[in-house]
């Protein structure tokens, strides 16, 4: 699944994040457990941020395959 969405070079830094978020969430519990609501904007400011780094290795693989078919298309039509 992941190699559907994330180049394969980038799979490390694509488990950091999700390790990230999924601690992210467990530290959202037990603050919501603890009643500490005045942390719910860090909380939310760190689970951005880690959404915006999946998003970015996304597009990261979304550029080289969009560099990939214009490559083939040309090699196609030249050729």
């Amino acid at each position: 699944m992941l190699k559907d969405h994330f180049l394969e070079e980038d799979y490390d830094d694509v488990i950091e994040e999700i390790n990230r978020i999924l601690s992210i969430n467990e530290k959202a519990l037990r603050i919501a457990g603890c009643g500490q609501w005045e942390l719910k904007n860090t909380i939310i400011e760190q689970l951005n941020h880690a959404f915006e780094n999946l998003r970015m290795l996304n597009q990261k693989k979304i550029n080289q395959q969009r560099a990939s078919s214009v490559n083939e298309d040309i090699r196609r039509y030249m050729f």
